[in-house]
C-alpha cells in the first residue's frame, strides 16, 4: 500500500487533517414488516429479516468467488494481490445498509457522529435529519462494544442471533455480488469506474457522509459498498500479500497491530473506493469517515 494512503502512520494524520479541512466547508427505513418467526436454521431455508433495531439483513448464500485485485484495476496495491480463489462455505445475513446513527444510539445511547446535530460537522448537515446517515467516528473496539449490546438484548438473544463484523473475505463477496467480477465496482452491474450518480466519493463534492440507501444497490441488494464510509472488519492485518493460507473461509491472523477497513469513503477518490482495496489502522483509531455494516451468523441447529 502506498504510503499517502496508509493509515497506520502519518498517512492517517493527513487524512484526518483533509477530514478537518471538510469540516470547515460552509428514510432509510426499511420498508419491510418486522419478522416475527425469523428462521435462521440451514434446514429451515433461512429468509432475509429487520431485527428489533429496525436493521435490515440479507442471506448470503456459500460461495466460491475470486478475490483481490487485477492488473486492470486503477492503481492496485501490493496487498491486493495475488488475486486468488475463495471459498465460504457458510451462509451468513449481512447489514443492507451501513449501521446509522439511530440504530446506534438505540444500542449504545449516545451518538459520537461529526457529521450529527451535536458534532463538530454540524454546519455542514444543518436542518438535515442524519438518524439515517451511517454512524461516524467509532473504532474497531467500539464496534465490538456495539455487538455486544446488540447480542444482549433481549429481542435478539431471543432469537439466538449472532452479530459481528463480516470478515475482510466476506465483505469482498458481499462487494462483488459475484463469483468471477474482474471489474473494480459492481453497483446495478460490474463496472469499469464510478460516476457521481453512484457512489458517495470525491466526485461527488458532497464532502461528507450521506443517507444511507442514496445510490443503486448492488446485485446481492446491498448499498454503499464503495465510497459514504469506510467499514471495519473482522480481520487483523496480516502479511503484505495474500497466502496459500488465505483460500478457505479465511478470518485473517489470530493477532496484530492494525485491523483492516474496506470500501473506501466520501473523502476518497475513487481508486480508492475499488472492492479490492485494502486499508488499515489501529483498532482504537476513530475518523469522521470510519463506520461499519454487520454481519449476522446462521444458527446451525
Amino acid at each position: 500500500m502506498s504510503s499517502s494512503k496508509r493509515l497506520g502512520t502519518w498517512g492517517l494524520r493527513g487524512l484526518l487533517v483533509v477530514a478537518s479541512a471538510l469540516l470547515c466547508l460552509g428514510v432509510m427505513a426499511a420498508d419491510v414488516e418486522q419478522d416475527a418467526d425469523v428462521d435462521l436454521t440451514l434446514d429451515g431455508g433461512g429468509k432475509d429479516f429487520t431485527n428489533s433495531i429496525d436493521m435490515k439483513l440479507v442471506r448470503i448464500k456459500a460461495g466460491r468467488f475470486m478475490m483481490g485485485a487485477t492488473d486492470s484495476d486503477q492503481n492496485p496495491q501490493p496487498n491486493e494481490k495475488p488475486r486468488h480463489q475463495v471459498d465460504l462455505t457458510k451462509d451468513f445475513y449481512v447489514g443492507v445498509y451501513e449501521v446509522t446513527q439511530k440504530q446506534w444510539k438505540t444500542v449504545m445511547g449516545n451518538n459520537p457522529s461529526i457529521f450529527s446535530k451535536d458534532g463538530q460537522g454540524a454546519p455542514q448537515v444543518k436542518g438535515l435529519d442524519t438518524d439515517d446517515f451511517p454512524v461516524d467516528n467509532v473504532s474497531w473496539n467500539e464496534t465490538q462494544e456495539f455487538f455486544k449490546k446488540l447480542n444482549a438484548r433481549a429481542e435478539e438473544k431471543g432469537r439466538r442471533r449472532v452479530y459481528r463484523l463480516p470478515t475482510e473475505a466476506e465483505w469482498e463477496y458481499c462487494c462483488r455480488a459475484g463469483a468471477d467480477v474482474k471489474e473494480p465496482f459492481t453497483l446495478k452491474k460490474p463496472v469499469a469506474s464510478l460516476d457521481a450518480k453512484q457512489a458517495n466519493y470525491t466526485g461527488t463534492g458532497l464532502g461528507r457522509t450521506c443517507k444511507v440507501g442514496s445510490y443503486e444497490p448492488n446485485p446481492f441488494g446491498l448499498y454503499d459498498m464503495h465510497g459514504n464510509i469506510l467499514e471495519w472488519v473482522n480481520d487483523w492485518l496480516g502479511e503484505t500479500t495474500y497466502g496459500e493460507k488465505d483460500r478457505k473461509d479465511p478470518t485473517g491472523p489470530k493477532t496484530g497491530q492494525y485491523k483492516v477497513i474496506r470500501g473506501g469513503a466520501f473523502l476518497y477518490d475513487q481508486a480508492y473506493c475499488r472492492s479490492a482495496y485494502r486499508n488499515y489502522t489501529n483498532p482504537d483509531q476513530k475518523a469522521n469517515f470510519f463506520g461499519f455494516r454487520v454481519a449476522c451468523d446462521v444458527r446451525r441447529d
